[in-house]
C-alpha cells in the first residue's frame, strides 16, 4: 500500500491557549473534485428518506460555477413542479431563473426570489434560509438584504426522489455547470455561521446537517453523503470526459485538523487534545501548531486514543518560536476511518508569569 501523506497546519477553534493558522490543501489526488454539469440531462438522485423531509426550516447552500443561466434549472429539488403529474409536487426546491437569480419554490409555489444574482464561470456560494417566519438568500455569505421575504407555514413533504442538478429529470431544466460542497440542513442557519463554514468542510456531525455531498470522490458513480444520514446520491446521464463528471475544478477546503477548546492556570502543564475529521482513506498526515512561546514551554506530544499504532515523528527545530510539526504514520494496510479522531495530545507547561490568556490571530491562508 502506497503512503500518502496530508499536509496541515492545525485550526483551533475559539482556542485561548494556542494560536494557529489554517492553511494547506491535501495532497491527495481525490481533493478539490466537483461535478460538471452538461445542461442537457445529468443529474443526481438520492432515494426519499425522512431525514429529507423538511417542513419548519431548510437551508440549502452549495458553491456554484455556472456556465449558463437556464430558467428553472435546479440546485437541489425534492419533488417537482406544481402540475406535473410524473413526479409528487415539490417539497422544496432552490432554482435559477434566465437572469441568474435564484428562486425558492414548494408545492405552495414561487415563495421567493433573490435580488442578486452571480456572474457566470466564476466560483461563489450561494445559500437559502428559512427559518419559519422568512427566507433569506445569501451570496458568499452576505445576506441579499433586498429580496427577505416573509413567510409562515409549513412546507407539505412528500416520498419523491431528491435531486441535484435538475428540476425534474426529463424535462429541459438542467443545470450547466460545476456544483460543489453541497449542503442540506433542517435548520436555517445564520448569517454568522455561513460565514464560518464557508471556505472550510464540515465534521459531518453538525446539528440539524440533513445532507452533505462534498463532490471529491473523483471517480465512480456514487455521490456520498458525509452527513451520517446515509443519503448517498448516484450519478446518472454524466459523460465522464471533458463535456461532464468529475473535474478537478472544485472549491479547495481543508482537511481539519483542529485544537480542542482547554484552559489552564500559570504554573501548570495543559495537556491539548488534536483532533482530525477524516474522509476515511488516509494513511498519513503531517501538520504543525503554533503557539505563543512567551505562554507556553516544554511543548512535547503523544499520540492520541484514536492513533496508537501510528508511528509519530515529531520536529521541535522551531519551538522556540512557538511552532510544533508531527507527522504521523498508520501501520501499512490501515488508515483512519471516517469520521473525528483523537489524533495526538501536545502538552505544555503555562508561564507562571501569564497574566492573560493568549488573543486568537486571525486565521490566513
Amino acid at each position: 500500500m502506497k503512503t500518502k501523506f496530508f499536509s496541515f497546519v492545525a485550526v483551533p477553534a475559539l482556542q485561548l491557549l494556542l494560536v494557529a493558522n489554517s492553511w494547506s490543501r491535501p495532497l491527495d489526488s481525490g481533493a478539490g473534485y466537483a461535478l460538471l454539469y452538461d445542461g442537457l440531462d445529468d443529474h443526481v438522485t438520492v432515494a426519499d428518506h425522512p431525514s429529507l423531509d423538511l417542513s419548519s426550516a431548510i437551508t440549502i447552500e452549495a458553491w456554484i460555477n455556472k456556465q449558463a443561466n437556464v430558467q428553472w434549472a435546479s440546485i437541489l429539488t425534492k419533488g417537482a413542479g406544481r402540475g406535473n403529474s410524473d413526479f409528487p409536487p415539490n417539497n422544496y426546491a432552490l432554482l435559477e431563473d434566465s437572469m441568474g437569480r435564484f428562486i425558492f419554490t414548494s408545492e405552495l409555489g414561487i415563495l421567493a426570489q433573490s435580488s442578486m444574482s452571480i456572474p457566470l464561470n466564476e466560483w461563489h456560494h450561494i445559500a437559502m434560509t428559512w427559518d419559519g417566519a422568512s427566507i433569506k438568500f445569501y451570496f458568499d455569505g452576505v445576506l441579499d438584504a433586498a429580496a427577505v421575504t416573509p413567510f409562515v407555514g409549513t412546507l407539505p413533504t412528500n416520498d419523491s426522489t431528491l435531486v441535484i442538478g435538475a428540476d425534474f429529470p426529463g424535462d429541459d431544466e438542467y443545470f450547466a455547470g460545476c456544483l460543489d460542497e453541497v449542503r442540506l440542513w433542517k435548520v436555517a442557519r445564520t448569517e454568522a455561521e455561513l460565514q464560518a463554514d464557508l471556505h472550510k468542510a464540515l465534521r459531518g456531525n453538525e446539528p440539524g446537517l440533513a445532507g452533505y455531498w462534498r463532490f471529491d470522490e473523483g471517480t465512480g458513480a456514487i455521490a456520498h453523503d458525509l452527513s451520517g444520514n446515509h443519503n448517498h446520491g448516484k450519478l446518472l446521464d454524466f459523460n465522464f470526459d471533458n463535456t461532464s463528471g468529475w473535474v478537478s475544478k472544485g472549491v479547495f477546503f481543508d482537511r481539519i485538523v483542529s485544537v480542542v477548546n482547554v484552559s489552564a492556570s500559570p504554573g501548570n502543564m495543559v495537556e491539548v487534545p488534536i483532533e482530525f475529521a477524516a474522509l476515511g482513506n488516509e494513511n498519513a498526515l503531517q501538520f504543525s501548531v503554533q503557539f505563543d512561546p512567551a505562554i507556553l514551554k516544554q511543548g512535547r506530544a503523544r499520540l492520541g486514543k484514536d492513533s496508537c499504532s501510528a508511528s509519530l515523528q515529531t520536529d521541535a527545530s522551531q519551538l522556540n518560536s512557538g511552532r510544533l510539526g508531527f507527522r504521523l504514520v498508520l501501520p501499512n494496510g490501515l488508515s483512519f476511518a471516517n469520521g473525528l479522531h483523537e489524533i495526538l495530545v501536545v502538552s505544555f507547561l503555562v508561564d507562571s508569569a501569564t497574566t492573560a490568556r493568549s488573543k486568537m490571530k486571525p486565521a490566513t491562508k
